[in-house]
């Protein structure tokens, strides 16, 4: 397991990615906009994301401020991902 506390600046953008991995964030503070499995939506402080292995996923900090998340991953299958495509 991969363990790392993570800081995106207001704004910052992590690519549209998958991996067999399954991965958990837990924001700390400020906002991120995600993208899991085609869903959408705005996690806030407190908020788990769970990114199932295999699943596309990305996101980026909120315009205002930057997102501070803790975030865990099973490393059996390496540590980097595929980039996804891009959407039209």
């Amino acid at each position: 397991m991969m363990c790392g506390l993570v800081r995106l600046k207001a704004g910052e953008v992590t690519e549209r990615h998958s991996h067999p991995n399954e991965q958990w964030t837990y924001i700390i503070e400020g906002v991120m906009h995600a993208e899991v499995d085609g869903q959408t939506f705005v996690a806030g402080p407190g908020t788990v994301i769970y990114q199932p292995g295999g699943v596309v996923h990305g996101g980026h900090a909120g315009p205002d401020a930057d997102v501070v998340f803790f975030t865990v991953k099973d490393t059996s299958h390496g540590l980097y991902g595929t980039r996804a495509e891009t959407k039209d």
